[in-house]
């Protein structure tokens, strides 16, 4: 092996691990599927399962770094003026092309599905898995599903569930406020705090 090949070598190797650094740093921001739950029933106003395109730039207004998300994901060091119009043009289309990959399942209709949404987090290493099997927040999210689109058909003791999870698995604010709205939207609900 020759000094210049020595030389080489290290370079290629310092190369690679720096684009592996890279994207290892893009892919920091994880989400876990209650996460994605709530911002999906965030846009998903009318309780149809299904978002159209303006529910979902609505709801990335605001969202700015979501929204980020969304355009950079795609082309993270966008080239053009921070402000300028050609960074809204660039924007634009980036933001419709990470539609069409979530409405891919509907392509047709123009609606996204859940199922859409979150492989789009997944497709890119943005969605923890976690290692249990009955892991409490994936039983939140398949609740907070339900309640979401289903508000009448829960029972008295599926609510329940919901409430201790909520309260023995999350902290702070998500925990004072994670399904506020389809708690208050079922009869067998009492408004009491004590119940929330």
């Amino acid at each position: 092996m020759t000094v210049a090949s020595e030389i080489l070598t290290p370079r290629r190797c310092h190369s690679a691990s720096v684009a592996v650094e890279q994207k290892q740093a893009q892919h920091e921001l994880r989400f876990d599927e209650l996460r994605l739950r709530e911002w999906f029933n965030q846009m998903d106003l009318d309780r149809r399962g299904h978002v159209s395109k303006k529910q979902f730039i609505d709801f990335l207004v605001s969202q700015p770094r979501l929204q980020k998300l969304f355009v950079e994901d795609r082309h993270p060091h966008l080239n053009v003026e921070p402000y300028g119009w050609q960074r809204r043009v660039v924007c634009g289309k980036m933001l419709s092309k990470s539609w069409r990959e979530l409405c891919e399942s509907r392509p047709h209709e123009q609606e996204m599905e859940w199922k859409g949404f979150s492989d789009f987090f997944r497709r890119r290493g943005m969605l923890i898995s976690y290692k249990t099997k009955h892991n409490p927040k994936d039983r939140l999210a398949s609740l907070l599903a339900d309640m979401h689109i289903q508000p009448l058909e829960q029972d008295s003791q599926t609510l329940d569930e919901f409430v201790r999870l909520r309260r023995t698995h999350l902290q702070g604010q998500r925990k004072r406020e994670l399904g506020i709205k389809e708690l208050s939207d079922n009869p067998h609900v009492f408004t009491s705090d004590t119940n929330l």
